[in-house]
């Protein structure tokens, strides 16, 4: 609770006294400077009645008299010159006192004074120095000062009328000026009284008001009481040093402490449990309050045990002095059915889990003999059989198969259930990926006599931000079901965008038998086959839809279903999926390097060590191999290369580490251009790489056009999506291109030879513990070659299988390594469909652009 204000009906008040004492303070200053004022102007007028300047002035004409009268008698020998002296000194006091004396100050402001006044300080500068010399020289000057001083006279007249007519006007204007003060200071004072019957009339009525407020606050403060009093919560108000101050009926019977036990204690030492919050409440010191809030904190009972409590605290005041009011809630019988509730929960939680993951185990115990199996069926059909024997061994690989597919149904659900599914977007083709979709339904679709046709996007933008997995697990769902439910009819894919940038609609519609009405609620759940007539017609799971929901719903979007019994069903999906502008990307021109270059390739996989070996001869460079990090250091120190290439995952050391020993180290390669080589595009953009001391990536596959690239001193340009194929044909062409048919077939039969039996000894190694070191440099080798081939899913499932044995998820661990034979099957038939399509042209004159060399010996 924030601290505790004045009403505003106070702070109006304390403004308006405010107020009110500048104003009565304004008067009295005004008072007292016109007081002032007033007396100086009386004292000015009773200095002009002791020092009157109309006599003064007269004085000036009455000493220029006697001067001639005692000059006319020196001159007839009759006074003395001494006389003389005398009479011009005292005139010339007379003249000097009006120039400079304060009573004559306003009266030298006058406008022809200097006209006045000038022909007396012209007479001066002429006979000073005459009264000052010899007798004989005044004696014989006394003439002209006769003559001069009764020209004189007309101006000391004049000088004497100006004086009269000056003091007239002076005293005119004191008058004048006197009343005003005397006017102003009645105002002021009429103001001051006005002002002073103002405030007492205002503070009788903020009495008045206070007195309401304070009868207010009574009732308010007996209310507040009564309340606190009969609390269910305890309440304990403490202040700056502490002490409990306040204790309620609620905090006696939490605590056990009566409140004059309580009162005056300090509270720490009384309830707290220094051992649960020792800084919040501390001895003789207020309390640590950083605003409102609550914490939950074990307090102390009297009796000694712990009292578990929910504390919130406000700060508030008494005048000056800060309060702290703590609103405790026993928390004991609370934590206590929360605890059940746990429990429960965590009882119910283990209950599912322990399901689920013999849900996992069982079916990953299913699949580990099952793969085992069809490996010895597929090896069987590799021998002789006879005809009945041969169609014994197809009935078990069709049997095989179909129980591999509910089992792997199985693994789906308790994957996406359990979370532990993981999601790669990436940028896919829709068009593209429909179409691999509906090839791979194809001989379904032509066992029931159905067609398949697709409507894609109006606008032709079929590329977005998508899992290619996921999607293409979605689809096959609902364009298997609509296959196996329909007979002579049609299935149709169609694709629309709701707008420029999405969403997208995926919808499959199919003339089949369709849904009944009271069935469409209920055909996402998990096992549900409908009616037996379904199930006799078609065989199945039941999992499918709810795999779809699963996975639609991860993905953030939405599913709904139409259907009519005998018409037909359509699924719609609606998906939060981007839209991309497809670049079109101009064949770069093929950058040359001024010179051969010294190049180490620092790589674990032996197929990608003489793919780039044979890339770099071909552009004339030589080359050095290291078959891992440690090796490629040595080498790096004894040696200058120009180029080094550095494979990122190597077994003992990895790419940065390599990279960061060569920097740092004092080598003869320190400073060469280092460029990583990575299977993961998203390491292209890595800061790492910087922070290592790379000075660029090549994704793997790596294209000859990329390697010209960076070895010109360029960017690699980024690799094609290929979508979500089995197998990306074009990185097979372009390394046909770059390195000949002959070497490219041997090679790729290599690869093929190799990666079956790696296969086989990894989906018999029984790794539901993980992964020996062994085994997993070997999935690691796998990853690396097939990235190189082009074996793009294979690639993927590969980094799954390291990524899930870094994060110890064993039994998952397990499942991805028993799928790699199935993997590895579609995957070799894949390249084997291409090698006969390849074929085919071949010896019909055409030429298939992503097609494989036709004699490829691991395929026949």
């Amino acid at each position: 609770m924030a601290q505790a204000t004045a009403p505003r009906h106070h702070l109006i008040g304390h403004f308006r006294t405010m107020f009110t004492a500048v104003v009565l303070f304004v008067c009295l200053l005004g008072l007292w400077l016109l007081a002032v004022d007033v007396r100086r102007q009386i004292d000015s007028e009773r200095a002009y009645k002791q020092d009157n300047v109309q006599w003064s002035l007269s004085q000036i004409e009455f000493e220029l008299s006697r001067m001639l009268l005692t000059t006319d008698q020196a001159q007839r020998a009759i006074s003395p010159l001494d006389e003389v002296r005398h009479r011009f000194d005292l005139f010339y006091s007379r003249v000097a006192t009006m120039k400079q004396g304060s009573l004559f100050k306003r009266f030298r402001t006058l406008p022809d004074y200097v006209a006045c006044v000038a022909p007396f300080d012209q007479f001066f500068a002429t006979y000073l120095p005459l009264m000052d010399g010899p007798d004989a020289a005044l004696r014989a000057g006394l003439p002209n000062l006769l003559r001069d001083s009764t020209l004189l006279e007309k101006n000391a007249r004049k000088l004497s009328f100006k004086g009269l007519a000056f003091v007239a006007s002076a005293n005119d204007l004191g008058r004048a000026e006197v009343e005003q003060s005397l006017n102003l200071t009645a105002g002021l004072t009429l103001i001051f009284i006005t002002t002073l019957l103002g405030l007492i009339f205002v503070l009788l009525r903020l009495d008045r008001i206070n007195q309401d407020h304070a009868d207010r606050n009574l009732q308010t403060l007996a209310r507040l009481d009564a309340t606190v009093a009969t609390a269910q919560e305890a309440i304990i108000t403490i202040n700056a040093q502490g002490r409990i101050v306040d204790f309620n009926a609620a905090a006696t019977q939490t605590f056990g402490f009566t409140k004059a036990e309580a009162m005056g204690r300090d509270f720490a030492a009384l309830i707290t449990d220094p051992s649960s919050q020792p800084t919040i409440f501390r001895t003789g010191l207020p309390p640590v309050f950083d605003g409102p809030g609550q914490m939950r904190l074990m307090m102390r009972h009297k009796a000694g045990h712990g009292v578990p409590v929910e504390l919130s605290m406000s700060q508030t005041s008494a005048g000056d002095a800060p309060l702290y009011v703590s609103f405790l809630r026993d928390l004991t019988q609370q934590l206590a059915t929360e605890r059940d509730i746990v429990a429960a929960r965590d009882k119910a939680l283990a209950g599912e889990q322990a399901k689920s993951d013999l849900l996992v185990v069982m079916s990953h115990e299913i699949r580990t003999p099952l793969n085992g199996m069809i490996g010895t069926i597929e090896l069987l059909g590799d021998t002789t059989p006879t005809p009945q024997q041969a169609e014994y061994l197809r009935i078990l690989a069709a049997s095989g198969r179909l129980l591999m597919h509910h089992v792997n149904d199985v693994l789906d659900i308790a994957r996406l259930d359990s979370g532990r599914a993981t999601s790669a977007p990436d940028c896919i083709d829709l068009t593209e990926l429909v179409q691999e979709v509906l090839e791979n339904q194809t001989p379904a679709a032509r066992k029931n006599a159905n067609t398949l046709r697709f409507s894609g996007p109006a606008d032709g933008r079929s590329t977005v931000m998508a899992d290619g997995a996921l999607l293409r697990q979605v689809l096959l769902n609902l364009v298997g079901n609509a296959v196996k439910f329909t007979q002579r009819g049609e299935i149709l894919v169609t694709i629309a965008h709701l707008s420029a940038t999405g969403s997208t609609v995926i919808s499959v519609a199919d003339t089949g038998i369709g849904i009944a009405p009271a069935d469409l609620d209920r055909i996402f759940d998990d096992f549900v086959t409908l009616d037996a007539s379904y199930a006799r017609k078609v065989s199945g799971t039941g999992l499918g839809l709810g795999i779809v929901r699963r996975i639609v719903g991860r993905i953030g979007g939405t599913m709904t279903v139409e259907s009519q019994p005998g018409l037909g069903s359509i699924f719609r999906l609606t998906l939060p999926l981007p839209i991309l502008d497809p670049v079109a990307h101009p064949s770069p021109a093929v950058p040359q390097p001024a010179r051969p270059l010294e190049t180490l390739v620092i790589e674990d996989n032996e197929f990608n060590r003489v793919i780039m070996r044979d890339m770099l001869h071909r552009e004339g460079h030589d080359v050095v191999e290291a078959r891992d990090g440690l090796e490629g250091i040595v080498l790096a120190g004894q040696r200058r290369f120009d180029l080094i290439l550095m494979d990122i995952s190597m077994p003992r050391i990895d790419g940065f580490q390599a990279t960061r020993a060569i920097r740092q180290g004092s080598g003869a390669s320190r400073e060469s251009r280092i460029i990583a080589m990575t299977a993961h595009a998203q390491t292209k953009d890595d800061p790492a790489l910087t922070e290592a001391g790379l000075n660029g990536a090549l994704i793997k596959p790596i294209t000859r056009l990329a390697l010209q690239t960076v070895i010109a001193g360029g960017i690699a340009p980024a690799a094609p999506y290929a979508g979500a194929l089995l197998v990306d044909f074009g990185t097979v062409h372009a390394m046909t291109t770059d390195l000949g048919a002959v070497l490219a077939t041997r090679l790729l039969d290599k690869f093929l030879a190799e990666t079956t039996q790696s296969i086989a000894a990894l989906v018999h190694c029984h790794c539901d513990t993980g992964l020996d070191d062994t085994s997993l440099r070997e999935v690691h080798r796998l990853e690396g070659s097939a990235a190189m081939f082009g074996a793009l899913a294979l690639r993927n499932a590969l980094a799954q299988i390291q990524k899930l044995q870094s994060a110890g998820a064993m039994v998952d661990l397990g499942t991805e390594v028993a799928d790699l034979h199935d993997l590895w099957q579609r995957t070799r038939q894949a390249y084997a469909k291409a090698a006969t399509d390849n074929l085919a042209n071949t010896a019909a004159g055409g030429y298939r652009e992503v097609g494989l060399p036709p004699q490829l010996s691991s395929l026949r």
